[in-house]
């Protein structure tokens, strides 16, 4: 295997890993903020239309958050076809962990 091959493997990796998971935890936190306005606006007693249009957009974010959350765990699933295909020593697969954003190389 030539050794460019699985040096832009690894950078490809390496960039990879940490975008998903940024992705992930921007839906998460996203949603973690949708609550917590409606809670919070629920404990101070205001009206349920005090800052729906804020709410909104970050609703809206949120959703584009979870969209593009998914479209990594997409893409993740092509790149370890393509590490498959390519006879790369890397795990892309499902016993990967995206969340510990780290790159498992398997001896070559």
């Amino acid at each position: 295997m030539p050794k460019t091959r699985i040096e832009a493997a690894h950078a490809v990796a390496h960039a990879f890993f940490p975008a998903e998971k940024a992705a992930q935890d921007t839906a998460a936190h996203g949603a973690l903020c949708i609550a917590t306005i409606i809670e919070q606006r629920t404990k101070a007693q205001l009206s349920p239309s005090t800052g729906a249009e804020a709410l909104a957009l970050i609703a809206a974010a949120t959703q584009q958050a979870v969209d593009a959350a998914n479209s990594f765990a997409s893409a993740h699933k092509l790149l370890a076809g393509l590490s498959d295909e390519l006879g790369l020593p890397l795990t892309f697969g499902p016993d990967c962990e995206p969340n510990a954003a780290k790159l498992h190389v398997v001896a070559a």
